[in-house]
């Protein structure tokens, strides 16, 4: 062992030794850098899709419970009760979760989903002599995160990247 350091030691001396170090220190921070890419495109690639499954999820959940006696009359109303389960339900078949919004099995998300907001707006009609309009159409917003181990520094498990969502949806389709 120390029969190594000193050859190292040598080495860091000798001025033909500096320029090997200086390369291998490039190398290594090269190497970094690549790795700092390619995690910080996988984490926007979770993000990008996360954003889409979720707005699609919550315009199902609005398009699904418009109320078909309004419907008839051209105009578009829910009930927010009915949306917000429709939502839960959705996002439970579509990232396979449990009733906690944790993950079962592989998918894209590793760990639980976390809703700190859900807002349903049901919508509002004037209605005239001869017809109904919507003076506010149907929304739903959502705003939550989950989070995705980082797997460049693989032994420091206890830390993840937080991925944030906040999603808005208006239906304003009424047939």
């Amino acid at each position: 062992m120390i029969k190594y350091m000193n050859n190292i030691k040598r080495l860091i001396k000798s001025e033909k030794g500096s320029s090997s170090l200086v390369s291998l220190v490039k190398f290594f921070l090269l190497i970094a850098v690549i790795g700092l890419g390619i995690e910080f495109v996988r984490i926007q690639a979770v993000h990008k899709t996360l954003n889409t499954k979720i707005e699609i999820i919550a315009q199902d959940s609005l398009e699904i419970n418009l109320l078909d006696e309004y419907r008839k009359a051209h105009i578009s109303l829910v009930k927010e009760r009915d949306v917000k389960n429709t939502f839960y339900d959705l996002l439970k078949t579509e990232f396979n979760l449990d009733n906690s919004l944790k993950p079962i099995g592989k998918g894209v998300l590793s760990k639980k989903i976390f809703i700190e907001e859900i807002t349903v707006e049901e919508g509002s009609y004037k209605k005239d002599r001869n017809s109904s309009q919507n003076t506010e159409f149907p929304s739903i917003k959502v705003k939550g995160y989950t989070e995705k181990p980082i797997i460049l520094v693989s032994f420091l498990t206890k830390y993840n990247a937080k991925i944030l969502f906040d999603i808005e949806v208006e239906n304003s389709r009424y047939d």
